[in-house]
C-alpha cells in the first residue's frame, strides 16, 4: 500500500483540482475547519460573540460579495413557513458537519455559481476518508479495508473532488430516494471515468467497491452495478441495491446446511465473519437457483412483460450480489478478483423494447384522466339528451334533472338508449374514414358508455338491494368498442401530435342555441316576482329557503348549504367554473358535495389548467342554459370513475 506523504494544503489543492476538472460553474468553497463556536470571552473585539454564523458569511464574503443571500436563498427554495427557513447559524453548522458536498445552482447578483464543502481535518486522507465510509462495520473489518485499498490521498481528493464537481452539473433538486441514485451514479459514473482516463484505475475501482460494500444501507448511493454498465438507473436498481445484504442473508440462511457445519457460526452474518468461503457457495447456489428460475418463466412465454420484469430484476441484484463478493473479497480479505462483465439474461434490446413499452403505457395510464375529461367535455348529458321528449317519463318531469331525482334507473336507461345511437354513428363514420379524429370520437365514447354502464348497474343494484352496503356492488367488465391496437394506435398519435407541439384539444360539445323567442316563452314566471323584492332570483349566490321547505338532498336547510341551494322559485343552483377548457362542474349532492370536473376532482382541474383560478367558482341557476362558450351545468349521475368509491353518482 502506497502510504501518501502529502500536506494538508497539497490534499486540498488536489480536491480543488477534481472540483474543477468536472464542473461548468464557479465554485464557492467552505472551510468547515474554519467555522468555529467562539465564545465571547475569548473575542478580543467586536463582535464578541462570534458563532458559526459569522465565520461561514465571512467566508463566502470574502469569496464573492453577496454570496451569503444567494446561497440561503437557494437553501430555503420553496419555503413556505418562516419556521422551517435555514438560517446563517443553522446552514454553518449543518456544513461544518456535512463532510464533502456540493450545492448546485446558487445564482448570486444574475450569476450562477456551486457552493462545495472542502473535506475537513477528519476526512482529508486515504485511510481517514476510508474508515469514514464504513461506521457500520467492526473495527477489524474495518481496518481490513484499509490496509487493502490502493492509491494517495492525493489521488483520492482529485476523485472526490470529481465527484462532487459533477454535482454542481445538476440543474435538478432530488426530492425521492430514487432520484438521489440517479444523480449520485452520474457523479459517481463522471469520477470514476476521470480517474481511469488519467491511470488512477485502482482507485476507480475501489470506489465501486465501497459502494458495493455500503449498498445495503445506504441504497441512494448504491452505483457499483450502475458503473459497469451503461444502463439508466430505475426503481430496480433502488430496490435490489436496499437492503440487498439481508436478502444475501436470508438466502443463505436457507441453503446453507447448517446441520453438518463444524464451525461456531449459527447465523449467516457469523457465516460470512468465519467462512467466507462457505458463505458465497451457499449465496451463488441460491443465485443460481433464482436465475434459473425466472429464466424458465420467461422461456416459457417471452412476450410477457411480467416474465421479461423478472428477467431484468433478476439480472440487477445478480450484479449487486456479485459486486458485493468481489468487494469483499478484495478489500477485506485481500484477495485479487478479477473483474466480472454485467449479467445479461436477455439481449439489450429486449432490455430496451421493455423498457420503452413500461414507459408507453405508464404515460398511456397517467393520460386516460385528460381523456376522460374531454369526454366528458365531448359527450355531456345535454349531448346525449339531445332531441329525448320526457314528457312522458310521468307528471313533473320537465327537465333531466327532474327525471334524475325521480327515477334515476331510468334517467340512465334513456342515456344508455342515446349512446348506444350515437355510438352506431361513430361507429359507421370510423369504418367509412378511420381518421384520428374518428378513433378519437369512439375513444372518447367508450369512456363515456362504460361509465353509464357502471352507473346503470349501480343504481340497478342500489335499488333491487336497499339494505346492503354501497360496496357490495360488483362491476361488470369493462365496455369496448374498439380493438386493443386501434387504442394503442390512438394513444401513438395522440403523444407523437403532443412530443412534436402539433396537438390540439378536441373541442368540447357546444348545445345549439336556442332562439330567444321560444326560451322567453319557454321560460318558467320565477316564484320571486310574485313575492316581492325580498325573495330569491336566480342571480343571488346564496338563495334564501322558506323555513320549513327548499331542504338541500341531505335534509339540511337555509344558506350554509354552499353548492347545492334549493330557492323559493323551485331553481337550483350549482357550480360553474370559468377558464377552464376540460368539461363542465358536476357536484355530488347526495355524498360529500365534491365539485369535480370531467370525473378529476377541482385540485387536478387547476393542476392541469394554463392559468388555474380557484376563485372561478361561482354558483348559477342550473334551471337557466349556460351562456359561456359551453361551459354550464351538468347533472350529476353519468361521470363516474369505476374504481372511486361506490356511492351516488358524481
Amino acid at each position: 500500500m502506497v502510504r501518501d506523504r502529502s500536506t494538508m494544503a497539497e490534499r486540498i489543492d488536489a480536491y480543488k483540482q477534481g472540483v474543477a476538472e468536472a464542473t461548468r460553474v464557479p465554485v464557492i468553497f467552505v472551510n468547515p475547519d474554519d467555522i468555529r463556536e467562539i465564545d465571547f470571552r475569548f473575542s478580543q473585539r467586536p463582535p464578541y460573540h462570534r458563532n458559526p454564523g459569522y465565520h461561514l458569511e465571512r467566508q463566502l464574503e470574502r469569496q464573492v460579495p453577496g454570496a451569503t443571500d444567494g446561497v440561503l436563498n437557494r437553501m430555503n427554495e420553496g419555503v413556505i413557513r418562516d419556521s422551517d427557513r435555514v438560517s446563517l447559524t443553522r446552514l454553518a453548522r449543518e456544513l461544518r458537519e456535512s463532510g464533502p458536498a456540493a450545492l448546485s445552482r446558487v445564482t448570486i447578483n444574475g450569476q450562477e455559481y456551486g457552493l462545495v464543502v472542502m473535506p475537513d481535518r477528519g476526512f482529508d486522507t486515504k485511510e481517514e476518508m476510508t474508515r469514514g465510509f464504513f461506521p457500520h462495520l467492526d473495527r477489524q473489518t474495518r481496518e481490513a479495508i484499509v490496509r487493502n485499498t490502493p492509491g494517495t490521498d492525493l489521488q483520492w481528493m482529485r476523485l472526490i473532488g470529481n465527484h462532487e464537481g459533477e454535482h454542481l452539473n445538476d440543474p435538478h433538486d432530488q426530492k425521492t430516494p430514487l432520484e438521489t441514485l440517479v444523480e449520485e451514479v452520474r457523479a459517481d459514473r463522471s469520477a470514476h471515468q476521470r480517474a481511469i482516463e488519467r491511470g488512477d484505475g485502482d482507485v476507480a475501482l475501489a470506489l465501486r467497491d465501497f459502494r458495493a460494500l455500503r449498498a445495503f444501507y445506504d441504497p441512494e448511493h448504491a452505483s457499483s452495478a450502475l458503473l459497469r454498465s451503461n444502463d439508466a438507473v430505475n426503481h430496480m436498481h433502488f430496490d435490489a441495491a436496499d437492503n440487498s445484504l439481508t436478502r444475501m442473508n436470508t438466502a443463505v440462511g436457507a441453503s446453507f446446511d447448517w446441520s453438518t457445519y463444524s464451525g461456531k457460526a449459527t447465523t449467516p452474518d457469523e457465516l460470512l465473519k468465519e467462512n467466507p468461503e462457505a458463505y458465497f457457495t451457499a449465496a451463488q447456489q441460491s443465485i443460481e437457483a433464482y436465475r434459473n428460475r425466472v429464466m424458465a418463466a420467461y422461456e416459457a412465454d417471452p412476450t410477457s412483460l411480467d416474465a421479461q420484469r423478472d428477467v431484468i430484476q433478476a439480472q440487477i441484484q445478480i450484479d449487486y450480489a456479485n459486486d458485493f463478493e468481489d468487494a469483499y473479497r478484495r478489500r477485506v480479505l485481500g484477495q485479487p478478483v478479477p473483474e466480472r462483465v454485467p449479467t445479461q439474461l436477455i439481449t439489450q434490446e429486449q432490455e430496451d423494447a421493455y423498457f420503452k413499452e413500461v414507459a408507453f403505457q405508464s404515460r398511456m395510464g397517467l393520460e386516460k384522466y385528460q381523456v376522460q375529461s374531454e369526454a366528458s367535455a365531448a359527450f355531456p348529458d345535454e349531448r346525449i339528451f339531445e332531441g329525448v321528449d320526457l314528457s312522458g317519463e310521468g307528471e313533473g318531469i320537465e327537465t333531466r334533472q327532474d327525471l334524475w331525482n325521480a327515477d334515476p334507473v331510468r334517467f340512465l336507461e334513456i342515456a344508455q338508449e342515446r349512446l348506444n345511437v350515437l355510438k352506431d354513428e361513430a361507429l359507421a363514420a370510423h369504418a367509412a374514414d378511420p381518421s384520428y379524429e374518428n378513433l378519437e370520437r369512439l375513444v372518447q365514447l367508450e369512456r363515456v358508455i362504460d361509465d353509464n354502464d357502471f352507473s346503470l348497474g349501480y343504481e340497478r343494484h342500489r335499488v333491487a338491494n336497499p339494505g346492503e352496503a354501497v360496496n357490495s356492488y360488483a362491476a361488470g367488465p369493462p365496455v369496448t368498442l374498439i380493438s386493443d391496437e386501434q387504442r394503442r394506435s390512438y394513444y401513438e398519435e395522440r403523444f407523437a401530435r403532443k412530443d412534436a407541439g402539433t396537438w390540439t384539444a378536441p373541442e368540447p360539445y357546444v348545445a345549439p342555441a336556442v332562439p330567444e323567442a321560444a326560451a322567453e316563452e319557454a321560460a318558467p314566471v320565477p316564484a320571486a316576482e310574485e313575492s316581492g323584492p325580498e325573495a330569491a332570483t336566480p342571480e343571488t349566490t346564496a338563495a334564501p329557503v322558506e323555513e320549513g321547505a327548499g331542504s338541500s338532498p341531505d335534509g339540511a336547510t337555509g344558506a350554509s348549504v354552499k353548492d347545492y341551494q334549493q330557492g323559493v322559485d323551485g331553481t337550483a343552483y350549482t357550480a360553474v367554473v370559468r377558464g377552464l377548457p376540460m368539461g363542465a362542474p358536476i357536484i355530488d349532492f347526495e355524498a360529500d358535495k365534491r365539485i369535480s370536473v370531467g370525473g378529476l376532482s377541482m385540485g387536478a382541474v387547476f393542476g392541469q389548467s394554463a392559468a388555474p383560478d380557484p376563485s372561478a367558482i361561482s354558483l348559477v341557476n342550473a334551471r337557466e342554459p349556460a351562456l359561456e362558450e359551453g361551459i354550464g351545468f351538468v347533472p350529476p349521475p353519468v361521470q363516474v370513475e369505476r374504481s372511486a368509491q361506490l356511492g351516488a353518482p358524481a
